[in-house]
C-alpha cells in the first residue's frame, strides 16, 4: 500500500471526488462533439444540436446540484451526528438528483455521439 507523504506545514492531500472528474470529462467529450458539428451535413447538424444542447443543460443542472450537495455535506460535518434529519434526507434527494441529471447529460451524450459517428473524421 503507497504511503502518503506529507510536506510540514502543509495542508493534507484531497482527492478529487469522481462526479467531479467524470463530469470533466463529457464536458471535454461535448467541446470535442461541437467542433465536429461544423464539419457535418446541416440535416445531421440540426438532429444532434438538440441532444447536444440537452446535454450541456443537464451537465450544468448536474453541476449546480454538486455545488449544492457539497454545501449540505459540510453542513452536516460542521453539525456532526446531532444534525437534522431533514437536512441529511435534504442532502441525499440533492445527491440523487445530481446523479440523475449526470445519467441524462451522458445519455444525452451518448445519443449525439452515435449520430456523430456516422460521419467519418478527417485524418
Amino acid at each position: 500500500m503507497p504511503r502518503m507523504v506529507r510536506v510540514e506545514g502543509s495542508p493534507p492531500l484531497r482527492k478529487t471526488p469522481k462526479a467531479v472528474i467524470e463530469k470533466s470529462r463529457l464536458r471535454m467529450k461535448l467541446e470535442k462533439a461541437e467542433a465536429r458539428l461544423h464539419e457535418v451535413p446541416a440535416g445531421l447538424a440540426e438532429t444532434v444540436r438538440p441532444r447536444l444542447d440537452r446535454a450541456h443543460q443537464a451537465l450544468d443542472r448536474a453541476v449546480d446540484l454538486w455545488h449544492e450537495v457539497d454545501a449540505k455535506r459540510r453542513d452536516l460535518l460542521v453539525r456532526g451526528r446531532t444534525a437534522s434529519t431533514d437536512i441529511a434526507r435534504s442532502w441525499k434527494v440533492t445527491l440523487r438528483d445530481s446523479r440523475d441529471s449526470l445519467s441524462a447529460a451522458r445519455q444525452e451524450w451518448r445519443e449525439a455521439a452515435r449520430l456523430l459517428s456516422r460521419i467519418p473524421e478527417e485524418i
